[in-house]
């Protein structure tokens, strides 16, 4: 989205997605932060959703103590 890099939030993140007209596929995080996140979110649509991961992020905040790594797609 930006050529350079920017801080965003997940709530930032999701009105850029908004705007953009882009659908979020998910984050890349380690194998064990998403087997906490699977844990505490059974639904299988969970893990595409920035809410679901702004709640995880808040209980759990240095999760993403480096940056998001996203995928993103054009809707």
């Amino acid at each position: 989205m930006q050529v350079q890099e920017r801080s965003y939030t997940m709530p930032a993140l999701a009105a850029e997605q908004g705007a953009r007209q882009l659908r979020f596929l998910g984050v890349q995080v380690p194998v064990n932060v998403q087997q906490a996140f699977t844990r505490e979110h059974s639904s299988s649509g969970a893990i595409r959703s920035l809410d679901a991961w702004e709640r995880f992020e808040q209980r759990h905040p240095s999760t993403f103590w480096g940056m998001y790594q996203c995928s993103v797609e054009k809707r």
